[in-house]
């Protein structure tokens, strides 16, 4: 019989273990997509000439913002009135730690993404928040943390994307017009025709 004592640690590091092979089969993702789904970087476009070539999300962070507008009262006092949300920022870091070549495509492909108009979504865990563009992006590198790694803050801004409303000119009471056929003219009177001849002999004419 096994004591209590032995079967707890036992049981525990099973559960690690099958934690760790479920993991490493449905891994977590993180970081900036486009509309396809695709990382703003894949790995895949990375060399891998050392076994140290990596990409990593190292942190995100999610700013959403409502501002209330108001107006003074009485006795200095303010009452609000309306309340206008903001467009929602984020901020990802990115770590890459491979080649020169590696780091070099890396920012070539940031400098596309920052001037281009496409939009990305931000992936977490938690939440994934689309119609992000990309506003701005730095980058550092530090001999503390190894002269390959690059490390880059990339700040992505909410685009809101509104459907302009369409309006007809048709009134909905007006009724489709009636082919009544045609109309005959009624022939000109005696005193008429006279009084057109007169005109033209006056005139110099006939």
């Amino acid at each position: 019989m096994i004591s209590s004592n032995i079967a707890l640690p036992l049981v525990y590091d099973a559960f690690s273990l099958g934690m760790g092979l479920y993991q490493a089969m449905n891994p977590v993702q993180w970081g900036i997509f486009d509309s396809s789904r695709n990382p703003i970087y894949s790995p895949s476009n990375l060399t891998f000439i050392a076994s140290s070539t990596r990409l990593s999300t190292a942190a995100m962070e999610y700013h959403k913002e409502a501002r209330v507008s108001d107006f003074p009262v009485e006795r200095g006092s303010f009452a609000s009135y309306n309340k206008v949300e903001i467009p929602s920022q984020s901020i990802v870091v990115l770590c890459l730690s491979g080649s020169a070549s590696d780091r070099a495509g890396f920012l070539k492909k940031l400098d596309a993404a920052a001037a281009s108009t496409d939009l990305y979504s931000v992936v977490t865990p938690e939440a994934t928040y689309i119609n992000h563009t990309i506003e701005r992006y730095n980058y550092s590198r530090r001999n503390s943390q190894g002269a390959t790694l690059l490390t880059v803050e990339i700040f992505l801004k909410q685009v809101r994307q509104l459907t302009a409303p369409t309006s007809s000119t048709k009134s909905t009471g007006a009724a489709a017009p009636v082919n009544t056929g045609n109309v005959a003219g009624s022939p000109a009177s005696p005193t008429t025709t006279a009084t057109a001849q007169g005109l033209l002999q006056s005139d110099g004419g006939f």
